[in-house]
């Protein structure tokens, strides 16, 4: 087998394409213009499909799919107070959080609920989903209410909490995309 050094020697001697004696649309089949338009138009194929990839990939990292917990006891209702240098942080919320890949959203809602307040879910039922664009991403809430969890409820990431009465909500500024929540809430009493 020829060494790279051989090869190389070898491609010179015989030029580009050989020393086959053919023409060079006779070895590829087509003409320069034709390979030239062949080769233009793989490009764009190969451009627009890099495109829609790139397409694909932000669409993903910008779309955030959340569990929302809607969590009564009586006619209270748990809230908490998202951190300052948080995404919509010093609003209030109905605790929840990201959807992790292999967790379906009761799971994800039940860990979100333990780690963030210190609630455990014992009865939760689909309340609604709304997705919501902000500028800068795409949420997806996945709304459960959560009746009489076990635990009074605390900030364990130093965020405020507070049971409130329902009638009140509209007394705290929630995020633009709570409000069809705060709606469905309301319908709850």
């Amino acid at each position: 087998m020829p060494n790279m050094q051989e090869q190389s020697s070898a491609m010179s001697r015989e030029g580009r394409y050989g020393e086959s004696g053919l023409s060079k649309r006779q070895q590829f089949g087509v003409s320069h213009d034709e390979r030239h338009l062949l080769c233009k138009w793989q490009m764009q194929e190969q451009s627009s499909a890099m495109s829609r990839l790139n397409e694909r990939e932000i669409e993903k990292v910008k779309s955030i799919h959340v569990a929302v917990g809607v969590i009564t006891r009586g006619e209270q209702v748990f809230i908490s107070k998202r951190p300052e240098q948080l995404h919509q942080g010093g609003r209030w919320e109905f605790p929840g959080g990201k959807v992790e890949q292999g967790e379906t959203v009761l799971q994800a809602l039940q860990r979100e609920l333990w780690e963030e307040v210190g609630l455990t879910l014992t009865d939760a039922v689909p309340l609604l989903q709304l997705e919501y664009d902000y500028p800068e991403k795409r949420v997806l809430l996945d709304v459960w209410h959560v009746v009489n969890p076990q635990g009074e409820g605390e900030g364990r990431e130093g965020q405020q909490v507070a049971w409130v009465h329902h009638s009140e909500l509209t007394g705290y500024q929630f995020p633009d995309a709570n409000a069809p929540i705060l709606s469905a809430v309301a319908a709850l009493f």
